[in-house]
């Protein structure tokens, strides 16, 4: 992904909502499943990191990304940005 790619999608991500919140237990297979399910009809997902949980937001994305196989667009306090290209045609494609 390029730079003016990322930049893009983080100007539409900042307008969309945070859909999914991870708190004090882990990532679970739940959480991906639900993810997965949003970023195929979307592209575009923002998440957030409690304060309560124990891990950073850094961290949460790098599972969330490995288990999505979706990218980084962007980490910013308690914010995760990920972005993966639909494989449906019905959906306008971001990028």
């Amino acid at each position: 992904m390029t730079s003016k790619e990322r930049a893009l999608l983080r100007s539409i991500g900042s307008a969309i909502e945070t859909t999914s919140q991870i708190g004090k237990g882990e990532i679970t297979e739940s959480i991906i499943k639900d993810l997965d399910a949003q970023i195929e009809k979307r592209e575009l997902v923002k998440a957030g990191v409690l304060r309560a949980s124990p891990m950073p937001a850094a961290d949460a994305a790098e599972i969330l990304a490995k288990g999505l196989k979706a990218e980084i667009v962007a980490v910013t306090g308690g914010k995760i940005l990920l972005y993966r290209r639909s494989k449906d045609d019905k959906v306008k494609h971001l990028l």
